[in-house]
């Protein structure tokens, strides 16, 4: 998805087609831009930004151990932060979550550093970073709302808000903007249901990334590790508030846009949930702590080669058999019509139907993301195969 947006397109097309993406923001665009059109490789070369923000965001989290009193855990808090499925999922993926979780662990490091040392430079660059996040993705500023709140009466109000509200006005050009064709592409597609009783159960299921084990395991040891932290009662206030105050916001967030809840939008609240759970596991007795910390590793571990072993897609696979099928003079329909983009990043040649509208069709391409609606209008155009996720129809069929 982020390939067909920048490679082999300008920057303004990039740039473009982010902001009709709904939320999309165009800092993550951009370096990816630069990146797969700058280093070649685009297939391997677009995972690279989102991972050198990953190991910025576990050098953040180091600093950021330090700065609230806890430097002896430096090392078991960022394994934790490391081998979570769910965040260890947004370090490589090719997409501006992981970045934007990176940038918003370096806010909170930040915003301590400005606590501490009072000055409008910091505070000019504590609002540059905040800045930062939401180019990347808007709801990191959930985080910012997280800090706002826990630096009310303190003495470094006045630069903490200061700071937010500057970042603000850095971002408020792209989102006037941007805001509009947001709505018309979330229209475009129909709107979207964005609560259900179903929601608790998809966040105890995947904030994590490891299943309902693993995130009951993570809340369970957080909550113990808030009651026996020896962090000061300031830094155990920032750390609960950056947990609870984002996720009415994003819930929020999505009724006012009408968008569809995923637990990615709630990633941001991951680096303290890991910081409180290393702290319960250092608070339980020398007997149980090997025991839980070995288990909850394994299973961190299993998830993990779970997600790098069992691939839902490959378009590269029924993108290559089109290519071996096509019959001369005829087109490759894809369903919808826009994931022609994803298959051609595999195979450049496939005649399109868009691009040869004469042309009778001879194979459909039903992508994993096509509708129960557009599944049905195909589903009589012969005998189906699936092949990496694509439903895959050799047929001969008029446009």
């Amino acid at each position: 998805m982020e390939l067909s947006a920048t490679y082999h397109r300008s920057l303004a097309e990039a740039v473009d087609l982010g902001a009709h993406n709904p939320g999309g923001v165009p800092l993550g665009y951009l370096a990816e831009y630069v990146f797969v059109n700058g280093l070649g490789h685009p297939l391997y070369t677009a995972h690279l930004f989102s991972i050198l923000c990953a190991l910025g965001g576990v050098a953040s989290l180091m600093w950021l151990v330090r700065l609230l009193g806890v430097p002896e855990i430096w090392f078991q808090a960022s394994l934790v932060f490391a081998i979570l499925p769910i965040s260890l999922r947004y370090a490589v993926e090719a997409r501006v979550y992981g970045s934007a979780l990176a940038t918003s662990i370096l806010a909170t490091a930040v915003l301590l550093w400005l606590d501490r040392q009072q000055d409008w430079a910091k505070a000019l660059l504590y609002a540059v970073v905040v800045a930062l996040g939401m180019y990347l993705q808007p709801y990191t500023a959930f985080v910012a709302a997280a800090h706002v709140l826990w630096a009310w009466r303190r003495e470094s109000a006045r630069y903490v808000w200061a700071g937010c509200v500057l970042g603000a006005l850095l971002f408020l050009p792209w989102y006037l903007y941007a805001r509009g064709l947001w709505v018309q592409a979330v229209v475009s597609q129909g709107g979207y249901h964005t609560l259900s009783w179903k929601v608790p159960l998809m966040i105890l299921r995947e904030l994590s990334g490891g299943g309902y084990l693993l995130t009951g395991a993570l809340l369970a040891l957080s909550l113990g590790g808030f009651r026996r932290t020896q962090m000061s009662t300031s830094a155990k206030r920032l750390l609960l508030l950056w947990i609870v105050v984002p996720v009415p916001l994003a819930i929020l967030g999505n009724l006012l846009f009408h968008y569809f809840f995923a637990v990615r939008q709630l990633l941001f609240i991951i680096p303290p949930l890991c910081l409180l759970a290393t702290e319960g596991i250092r608070a339980l007795q020398n007997g149980w702590r090997p025991v839980v910390a070995v288990t909850l590793a394994a299973v961190a571990c299993l998830y993990d080669a779970r997600w790098f072993s069992h691939s839902k897609e490959d378009w590269s696979l029924p993108a290559a058999q089109a290519r071996r099928v096509v019959v001369p003079g005829t087109c490759v329909l894809a369903v919808p019509k826009d994931a022609a983009d994803f298959y051609r990043l595999y195979e450049p040649s496939l005649p399109f139907c868009s691009e040869h509208g004469g042309s009778k069709v001879s194979v459909v391409l039903v992508a994993p993301y096509a509708t129960k609606e557009q599944r049905e209008l195909v589903q009589n155009a012969g005998p189906p195969s699936e092949m990496g996720g694509t439903t895959f129809f050799f047929a001969k069929l008029n446009p």
